[in-house]
């Protein structure tokens, strides 16, 4: 009886102290439940220190212990050296190294909101486009002129889209065998015919120099469009000049719609999707005015 009691002393069973001791412990053990999960913004500065991201943040703040990378991490330093988080979200924006992001994911394995590996395709709108016919989804009738330019992807995101969806972003051939415009009216490529009004847009989804030509009929020359400035986003020209030959670029017909308006969409979920409209510029019209 007296070992068994002893023993129990020796243990904290059944003895004040030992009590004790179990309580001295549970604050810690409280803390330590309590320690608010680490969440990890890596993007460049621009965008991160953007007043919707402060906005976010600032709400986030309450419930995760949030850091920021910043250019200087991002660009300068070692992946192996980028602090260590429990959940990340990272985008791609001009400038931004996407592949050490997604080497950092594969390194240290946090919860990413959105999958780094696949933006890749987003960089190339011909990979959009197989993407979006793979799935069913109906887009403008097109062209494409490669001019020996295969889409930039890596060969991991090429099997993942091919096991996933079935189909191939690198499906060639990427020569054209012809391109050219019999009248000033028409667009032939690879075998295929295309007539104006016609959008041309850069296969490089980081160009947004896109332009829209119009038929003679329609007053012919060309809406060039580009990135915001001031209140201006598009400029006519009423010349009729030749489709451009410096890269390679996609040609769309350019479908006409009624009230028409911009809209953004911003995030893509399994069930969810989160767009805004904007202010609509009437990039449809020849009018100079518009």
């Amino acid at each position: 009886m007296e070992a068994n009691v002893s023993a129990e002393r020796r243990n904290g069973v059944g003895s004040q102290s030992g009590t004790c001791a179990g309580r001295a412990h549970q604050p810690h053990r409280q803390a330590a439940s309590e320690k608010k999960p680490s969440l990890a913004v890596c993007a460049m500065d621009k965008k991160a220190q953007s007043k919707p991201m402060r906005n976010l943040l600032s709400r986030l703040g309450k419930d995760y212990d949030v850091h920021v990378f910043g250019d200087r991490v991002i660009l300068d330093d070692d992946v192996n050296d980028w602090p260590v988080c429990d959940l990340l979200i990272a985008f791609f924006s001009s400038g931004f190294p996407l592949h050490k992001a997604v080497e950092y994911v594969n390194l240290r394995q946090p919860y990413s909101v959105n999958d780094l590996e696949l933006q890749e395709v987003l960089l190339d709108r011909r990979c959009v486009l197989t993407i979006l016919d793979a799935i069913g989804v109906p887009t403008p009738r097109r062209l494409v002129v490669h001019r020996g330019v295969p889409p930039a992807v890596s060969g991991a995101v090429v099997d993942r889209v091919r096991t996933q969806l079935g189909c191939d972003l690198l499906r060639g051939p990427f020569v054209d065998s012809e391109v050219y415009q019999p009248d000033e009216d028409t667009l032939i490529a690879n075998g295929q015919k295309l007539s104006k009004n016609f959008v041309e847009k850069p296969c490089d989804s980081e160009c947004h120099d896109i332009n829209i030509y119009f038929a003679k009929s329609n007053g012919g020359g060309v809406r060039r469009l580009f990135r915001k400035v001031a209140n201006e986003s598009s400029r006519y020209d009423p010349e009729t000049p030749t489709i451009r030959d410096d890269g390679p670029y996609i040609y769309e017909e350019l479908m006409d719609v009624d009230n028409a308006e911009d809209v953004k969409v911003y995030t893509i979920g399994p069930e969810y999707a989160y767009a805004e409209t904007r202010k609509y510029v009437g990039t449809f019209t020849t009018s100079a005015s518009s």
